[in-house]
């Protein structure tokens, strides 16, 4: 059977993607991706791309994974985020940092996560909204109090302006602790924080903006 071409020119064994398409789990994946960084053959572009993919879901998806293989999850990541980058002059593409970030998130490794980031930022890639949210709530489910004012404090130097699903991992991380986390929202509407904790109308927050105020910062 022939062997697939993408437009990076290179080729890929046939039964790689579809083996890892069909995989149940994390274990099954690491297994296909060993054999595949083993294999003298050179991988397509599409390949790298996919089977980031699908390591980024299957390592979120097994919460049970042991220690060994969270870390064979993240340095098969590695792997998988260097080649694709090297197929594209050096420079990562968004989506492929985007999964690697998350396969560091699901296996515990936030530091990791931010590095990438910064590692890409440096090479020219700007960060979506959706890669630090990613770090955001593995930091938040960890408990790491300290890791989510960091990330939180990134956003507005990146130009990421915080949507509902942000609020809510920051609110359910500083449960108890309200003021503590709008004393650094002060730069970004508040009325976000209104309509996802506390459920008043937008129309309300705007016609009531001085007992808004009052809500979330007592003065």
């Amino acid at each position: 059977m022939p062997k697939k071409a993408d437009k990076s020119g290179a080729t890929s064994h046939p039964g790689y993607e579809e083996r890892l398409r069909n995989a149940p789990g994390l274990a099954e994946v690491l297994v296909i991706l060993k054999e595949a960084s083993a294999t003298k053959s050179e991988q397509s572009r599409s390949f790298f791309f996919q089977a980031l993919s699908v390591l980024a879901q299957k390592a979120a998806a097994t919460s049970a994974a042991s220690a060994d293989c969270k870390v064979a999850a993240v340095q098969q990541g590695e792997w998988l985020l260097e080649s694709c980058s090297k197929l594209d002059g050096g420079k990562p593409q968004e989506s492929a940092v985007t999964s690697m970030v998350r396969v560091c998130c699901a296996c515990g490794a936030q530091d990791k996560a931010l590095k990438l980031v910064a590692e890409a930022q440096a090479k020219g890639v700007k960060p979506r909204l959706r890669t630090l949210s990613a770090v955001l709530l593995q930091a938040s489910e960890a408990g790491d109090h300290g890791l989510c004012e960091n990330v939180w404090a990134q956003l507005p130097s990146l130009g990421l302006e915080p949507q509902d699903s942000e609020f809510a991992i920051m609110l359910r991380t500083f449960r108890g602790e309200p003021k503590r986390f709008l004393l650094r929202t002060r730069p970004i509407k508040v009325s976000q924080f209104c309509h996802v904790l506390l459920g008043i109308p937008t129309d309300r927050i705007i016609s009531n903006q001085c007992e808004v105020n009052t809500l979330c910062y007592g003065s």
